[in-house]
């Protein structure tokens, strides 16, 4: 009896102490268009290709999106849906479809602490004409991310002219239209979030919203529209600009050297032998989808004529409805959103715009700092030109960006993304979008970097990634409570943190003096395109 007593006394105990087993999520959710059901792997529950509008197809192309009918019986959601009308990058045909407005959404399968999770949304990059929230290649995929306490979230937009469009016949159907299409699904994207996302035990008070080029001028373009206020509450931008538009132009009221969009959009129906009659916009709606990105079909001086109307068609717009002037100008008048900021770029990013052509080219866009302009950039023109229109374009506005926040009252933080993998450090430096697959820790999905991988790699992945999960999960945005102090708006301090090869380096910006004759001389330029000029 005393050896069974013992033995229960054991059994008893070991129960006691023994740690719980963590409770699940569970996988079945309902939101606000009716149930649906997720799917976990490796500890990561995930939802697939949620519709949050209704399919932008006939009568509804180009128009807002419209609120998704509901459904009664449970919606598997494992699999992504169709990324958004595009050119794909190796097939001559386009890929893609016009019924594209999915959202995924990753969190921990466990349920953890009472609190709802913070939540991170990401838009995507590509030049407003390329690109998918998640695609195939998984390099955007969200369960990295989630996996350090976060509820992330993904999703397609409208590209190309399918996304942002003007031509005189859509103001004739609502003379309040806006041709940023593209821009109004990814605030319905955020108001799908802020209805929903609770439901994912995510918290719909703490969002951030972070984007990469395209992705990441958006972000630039959603925190200084007048129609996004209390959508989300931090933002990233990583290589998004942050005084001119990254590709942008006067809806209406252009000049022949400037033509605006809906001058594009009437060149483009004319090509197509629309005209600008009443039954124009019925026609364009019935446009083939391969006509809309660029397969089209035209005699060769048809496509001469197209060519020869300057770039960024199917791109935003100064609408003055979504987007109401440069985000630089809302930025310096205090009209942004009063919101936490992390801001940075790479080493070598593309050069959007240039100096103006005049004697003394590119030198001369410094005025009387023209010879140090040549000391600071050197004597060969043509590698000049190429690192003032970088300077242009990404790195001075980003830091510029970073002071108008700091200006207004509200913390902000500037980094340089320098890092390059172990073994291909000999060919190439730290460009344009390699820091994506950093930020999501999937360097693994780079097909041709996969067999060159180290473990510094993946220790640099998850420093840069900890960091921006970091901003999204603390209290006060702050990424880092030692290491990454944020902007003293001191305007003389040029400090950023460095991702470099040997870590996180928090020090002066090593492209001081370039930057400093940039900041000048975009201080004495005129504002280009709100709707006040």
């Amino acid at each position: 009896m005393r050896r069974i007593l013992v033995l229960v006394m054991a059994v008893m105990l070991a129960a006691h102490i023994a740690p719980a087993t963590a409770e699940p999520f569970g996988t079945d959710v309902t939101i606000d268009s009716g149930p649906i059901e997720g799917k976990v792997e490796d500890g990561i529950l995930f939802f697939k290709g949620i519709p949050y509008a209704a399919p932008p197809l006939l009568d509804r192309r180009w128009q807002p999106p419209h609120q998704v009918m509901s459904w009664r019986v449970r919606r598997e959601t494992f699999v992504l849906g169709d990324p958004c009308l595009q050119m794909g990058d190796s097939s001559p045909k386009p890929i893609g479809k016009e019924d594209c407005l999915f959202i995924n959404v990753w969190r921990p399968a466990e349920k953890g602490k009472d609190e709802p999770l913070p939540v991170l949304v990401w838009i995507h990059g590509g030049g407003y004409v390329v690109g998918a929230g998640t695609g195939p290649d998984g390099i955007t995929d969200g369960s990295k991310l989630a996996g350090q306490g976060l509820v992330v979230v993904t999703f397609n937009y409208r590209l190309g002219r399918v996304g942002f469009f003007a031509h005189p016949a859509l103001a004739i159907e609502d003379p309040k239209y806006t041709g940023n299409f593209g821009y109004l699904d990814q605030i319905e994207a955020l108001n799908w979030v802020k209805r929903n996302i609770g439901n994912f035990g995510g918290n719909p008070g703490q969002v951030t919203l972070v984007g990469e080029s395209a992705g990441g001028a958006s972000v630039l373009a959603l925190l200084t529209s007048p129609l996004t206020t209390g959508l989300f509450h931090r933002a990233i931008v990583m290589s998004g600009g942050g005084r001119g538009p990254m590709m942008g132009r006067k809806m209406k009221g252009g000049t022949p050297q400037n033509p605006s969009a809906e001058q594009l959009g009437t060149c483009f129906a004319v090509i197509c032998t629309i005209g600008s009659g009443p039954d124009a916009l019925e026609k364009l709606r019935a446009l083939a989808p391969t006509t809309l990105v660029g397969d089209l079909n035209f005699l060769d001086d048809a496509l001469e004529l197209l060519k020869s109307v300057p770039a960024q068609a199917g791109t935003p717009m100064i609408d003055c409805k979504v987007v109401v002037d440069e985000p630089g100008n809302v930025l310096s008048a205090g009209h942004a959103a009063r919101v936490p900021l992390i801001i940075g770029t790479t080493d070598v990013e593309p050069p959007l715009y240039f100096p103006p052509k005049q004697d003394g080219y590119p030198y001369s866009y410094f005025g009387s700092d023209y010879l140090k302009a040549i000391f600071v950039y050197g004597f060969m023109p043509t590698i000049a030109t190429i690192n003032i229109g970088m300077d242009m374009s990404m790195h001075e506005p980003a830091r510029f960006a970073a002071r108008m926040i700091t200006k207004w009252g509200n913390p902000a933080w500037l980094y340089r993304f320098s890092y390059v993998p172990e073994k291909v450090r000999l060919f190439k430096q730290a460009s344009h979008a390699d820091d994506v697959p950093f930020l999501f820790q999937t360097l693994d999905k780079i097909p041709w970097l996969k067999p060159f991988l180290t473990e510094n790699d993946w220790q640099a992945s998850r420093a840069f990634s900890t960091y921006l999960a970091n901003f999204a999960k603390g209290p006060d945005g702050n990424p880092d409570t030692n290491g990454w102090p944020k902007l003293d708006g001191d305007p003389t301090n040029f400090n950023l943190m460095r991702f470099t090869e040997s870590g996180p380096m928090f020090g002066e910006d090593p492209l001081r003096a370039r930057i400093e004759l940039v900041q000048g001389a975009a201080e004495r330029r005129p504002p280009r395109l709100g709707c006040a000029n």
